[in-house]
């Protein structure tokens, strides 16, 4: 496995860009100029990845939870973000040109991270430091740890993880059976579930999230229904897409007397 290895210092290139896009500076580089002695690799030392790819400093995949839970992203959308950026570079401290890293190292990094409550602590001293900086909105200061911000990131997975597997299940059908479609897909879905989930927006309060999720529930279900009436145990009910579609729609949600429900997932909790 090869570390790399960094200074503290924001790359030259990157920090020239940025203060020309941001004169007057803006929140996650007001973060980055005052993390200090806390945005440290040696903190985490023990958390790089094994093996695998190259590992990604454990310092910068901190630092991205702390992002993630200020804009409300996904994993891919985080990654995106750290690639696109100029922003997110300069608060993780990456080169203009540096390629980012795989939205999948955050899942993984957070795995590694949950198990260890030292590691969360520190995770806590960032978050601090944010809230600090006013970094975070109004709405997050009264319960905003280390705890909240991998809950919270877990729960964005969650509507990523369904929005594309029914995405990729309408895609099938779609190739599979053009004319089944078009009798049971609704015209308004395609601009609705076409998108890729880079540019989708879920809203920032609680409930107005689950209102869009219970949504996509309704919807989902409505097409795996159909395709059961439709035509039970017919090869259609048996498309890889739409049996992984059923698995995820059941570990999601549940319909008790003719009502859809979110089904409630279990907070992270420290060890």
């Amino acid at each position: 496995m090869t570390v790399k290895t960094r200074s503290y210092q924001v790359p030259e290139q990157t920090s020239t860009i940025a203060k020309k896009a941001f004169p007057k500076g803006c929140p996650l580089m007001t973060l980055r100029d005052h993390l200090g002695p806390i945005f440290d690799d040696q903190s985490f030392a023990h958390l790089f990845a094994k093996n695998g790819r190259n590992a990604v400093p454990p310092g910068i995949l901190a630092l991205v939870l702390v992002l993630q839970k200020m804009e409300d992203l996904s994993d891919r959308q985080a990654a995106h973000a750290a690639q696109s950026r100029i922003d997110w570079k300069y608060a993780l401290g990456l080169d203009i040109d540096d390629p980012g890293f795989d939205f999948t190292d955050l899942s993984h990094f957070r795995d590694r991270l949950v198990g260890d409550s030292p590691e969360l602590l520190l995770l806590d001293a960032i978050i601090n430091k944010a809230k600090e900086l006013s970094v975070f909105g109004k709405r997050d200061r009264a319960r905003t740890d280390s705890t909240h911000v991998v809950a919270n990131v877990r729960s964005m997975n969650r509507y990523e993880l369904t929005y594309r597997a029914f995405e990729a299940m309408l895609e099938e059908l779609a190739r599979f059976d053009m004319e089944w479609v078009e009798r049971h897909i609704p015209v308004g879905w395609e601009p609705k579930y076409s998108p890729d989930w880079v540019s989708i927006k879920i809203p920032r309060q609680k409930k107005e999230r689950e209102k869009v999720f219970l949504v996509w529930g309704e919807d989902i279900r409505q097409v795996l229904d159909s395709i059961e009436s439709d035509d039970p145990g017919h090869e259609r009910s048996l498309l890889p897409a739409v049996r992984i579609m059923k698995r995820v729609w059941r570990e999601n949600f549940t319909k008790e007397d003719g009502q859809i429900r979110i089904l409630k997932k279990k907070s992270v909790q420290r060890r």
